[in-house]
C-alpha cells in the first residue's frame, strides 16, 4: 500500500515537473527537422481554424455543419500526429480512412497511447459514406454525434505538439514565473495568517454582574458571531458589567465590542473599557458615550498593553448589553 501510495505521488511529481518544465515537449520537437515542423504547424493550425468555427455553431441546428467541420479537423490532425511520428511519409494531409488506418497501427506498435473509447463510433459518424446522413438525424441525436467526434478532436490535438522550442521555452518561462509568484503569494498569506493578530477571546469564558431574566446565556459573547438581538444582558443595577476571561496575561492589540442588533444603541451608554491582570485590580482604559452598532462595533487599539481580565463597565442604576467582544492579540 504504501509503495503504491509513493509511486502515484512519484508519477504525480513527473507529471507536474513535466506541466512545468514541458521537457516532454521538448524533446518531442527537437527531433523535427525545420522543414517537418513547419508541415505539422500548417495541418494543426488547418485544423484548428476549422474546429473555430465549428465552436462557432452551438445551435444543435447546426450539429450535422460541425461534424462536417470536424471531418476536415481529424483527418489533418491525424495526419499531423502520423507525419511526427513517421519520417518516411511525404504526401499529407493523408485522407481520412487511410490515415486512420495508420494511426491504428501506431497504437498497437505501442508509439501512442491507446485509442479513447470513443473512437471507433466517432470514426463511424465520420466515415458516413451518405453526406447528409447526419443532417437527417433529429437535433438531438445530430449533437450527440457531435460530441463523440468532439471528443476524438481532442485527443488527437493532444497528441500534437505544434509549438516551436522558442515558443516552448517562452512558455516554460512565464509558467516559471507564474509558479513562482503562486509560492511567494502562498508563502506571504501563511505569513500574514500567522503573524496576524487572533481573536483570544474566542470561546472564553464570560462572567456578568447579573443577567436579565429570560436573556440567553452570555457565553454566546465569544462564539465568534453576531446575533439578533443580543448575546449577554445584565439587569439593571448600580453597577453593571461584563467581563472576558483570556485565561492568562495576553498582549492585546485591538478590543472590539458589538452592541445589540435590534435598536436602543444608546441604552447602556456612557461605558467603560477595563483591563486586568488579576480579576480584582481593573483601570479604564477608553470610554464610550456616542452610539455603535453590532455592524459598526467599538474598536479601541491600546498601546503596549497586557491584561488577563477585559471587563465593560456600565453606569451606576444602568445595564449593559452586547452582542459580541473580540479581543485580538497574542
Amino acid at each position: 500500500m504504501l509503495r503504491r501510495l509513493m509511486s502515484t505521488v512519484a508519477r504525480l511529481g513527473r507529471q507536474l515537473q513535466d506541466a512545468l518544465l514541458l521537457k516532454h515537449s521538448e524533446a518531442v520537437v527537437r527531433n523535427y527537422a525545420p522543414a517537418r515542423q513547419a508541415v505539422i504547424q500548417q495541418l494543426y493550425q488547418a485544423a484548428m481554424a476549422r474546429i473555430a468555427l465549428a465552436d462557432e455553431t452551438t445551435d444543435a441546428r447546426y450539429a450535422a455543419a460541425a461534424v462536417a467541420l470536424h471531418r476536415e479537423s481529424v483527418r489533418f490532425l491525424i495526419s499531423a500526429v502520423l507525419f511526427a511520428q513517421d519520417t518516411t511519409l511525404q504526401g499529407v494531409p493523408l485522407g481520412l480512412r487511410a490515415g486512420a488506418h495508420q494511426l491504428e497501427e501506431l497504437v498497437q506498435a505501442q508509439a501512442l497511447p491507446a485509442l479513447p473509447k470513443c473512437y471507433a463510433e466517432a470514426m463511424s459518424i465520420l466515415e458516413q459514406p451518405e453526406p447528409l446522413a447526419v443532417d437527417r438525424l433529429v437535433p438531438a441525436q445530430a449533437a450527440r454525434c457531435r460530441a463523440v467526434v468532439e471528443r476524438l478532436v481532442h485527443w488527437l490535438r493532444g497528441q500534437v505538439e505544434p509549438r516551436s522550442l522558442r515558443r516552448i521555452r517562452v512558455t516554460r518561462a512565464a509558467r516559471l514565473v507564474l509558479a513562482g509568484a503562486v509560492v511567494l503569494g502562498l508563502i506571504a498569506w501563511g505569513l500574514v495568517s500567522i503573524l496576524a493578530p487572533k481573536n483570544i477571546a474566542l470561546h472564553k469564558r464570560v462572567t456578568m454582574s447579573s443577567q436579565y431574566p429570560g436573556t440567553p446565556s452570555p457565553q454566546g459573547a465569544t462564539d465568534g458571531r453576531i446575533v439578533t438581538p443580543y448575546q449577554a444582558h445584565t439587569a439593571i443595577e448600580a453597577d453593571p458589567w461584563i467581563a472576558v476571561d483570556l485565561g492568562a496575561v495576553r498582549k492585546i492589540s485591538t478590543v472590539k465590542i458589538y452592541n445589540r442588533t435590534d435598536w436602543h444603541y444608546e441604552i447602556s451608554l456612557p461605558l467603560t473599557l477595563e483591563f486586568s491582570k488579576n480579576s480584582t485590580d481593573y483601570h479604564a482604559v477608553d470610554r464610550r458615550t456616542v452610539a455603535f452598532t453590532g455592524s459598526k462595533p467599538w474598536v479601541f487599539n491600546p498601546r503596549a498593553s497586557s491584561a488577563r481580565f477585559v471587563r465593560v463597565h456600565g453606569h451606576p442604576g444602568g445595564c449593559v448589553v452586547l452582542t459580541e467582544i473580540k479581543v485580538y492579540g497574542r
